[in-house]
């Protein structure tokens, strides 16, 4: 019992620490680094972490009530703690109290500092018509033809692959995907059309290894197999 009780309460404060230093970090060293980001940057990477934040949040205070409550209770099972703390707490009532109230407050400010980071960055989709007039290799699967570039933010900020490449028949639109996969930000200048660029392998195949939205500073990296 003694062994489960130690365990539960390392849980608890590291759950605890997880949380705060979370919120400490991103308040004292992220936000102040990105104020001086372009808007691109700064909107793509408060969709990323805000949406990663809400769920580390959430799991934080799961493991916080599970442990907390289970470390009240344990505190008053029985001799077999002794060792550890006083197995007998009059003032249990009042500590659970005060705990589910700055429990509730702390979650509330997490939620809301979650939700007001993933609404200062709307998610887009951004698309472009191509047409490859020669065989290229995208992400794992030779493409040409008409064929659409589709990227999604929201997608990105799930975890999902936030590039599509889809089958383009003029006159009717967007078919279906060939192939969809987690790009790679990087950032630089905006071109003022799309543009994609390519590289040959050893064997003499056209790759595809970067594209650009017009008028977007951010370029997307292309693996060379879907991830």
């Amino acid at each position: 019992m003694r062994g489960v009780y130690l365990a539960s309460v390392c849980l608890h404060v590291l759950a605890a620490m997880t949380w705060v230093g979370g919120m400490v970090i991103f308040v004292a060293a992220v936000m102040p680094y990105f104020r001086n980001q372009d808007d691109k940057a700064r909107e793509a990477f408060l969709q990323w972490f805000g949406a990663r934040f809400r769920t580390l949040s959430w799991s934080c205070f799961a493991i916080l009530a599970v442990t907390g409550f289970l470390n009240l209770w344990m505190r008053g099972a029985g001799s077999e703690i002794d060792s550890v703390g006083p197995s007998r707490l009059p003032e249990g009532g009042s500590i659970m109290r005060s705990r589910a109230i700055v429990g509730s407050v702390a979650l509330l400010a997490s939620l809301a500092l979650g939700y007001t980071v993933s609404a200062r960055a709307t998610p887009a989709v951004k698309w472009a018509y191509v047409n490859l007039t020669e065989t290229t290799w995208i992400a794992g699967a030779f493409v040409a033809g008409p064929v659409m570039f589709e990227h999604d933010d929201a997608r990105m900020a799930r975890g999902e692959p936030c590039t599509r490449v889809l089958r383009f028949v003029p006159g009717k639109g967007p078919g279906e995907e060939i192939v969809g996969f987690h790009c790679k930000p990087r950032w630089g200048q905006a071109p003022d059309r799309f543009t994609a660029a390519t590289d040959r392998n050893p064997d003499g195949m056209r790759v595809l290894t970067e594209y650009q939205f017009a008028g977007d500073q951010e370029a997307h990296g292309v693996p060379y197999k879907p991830q």
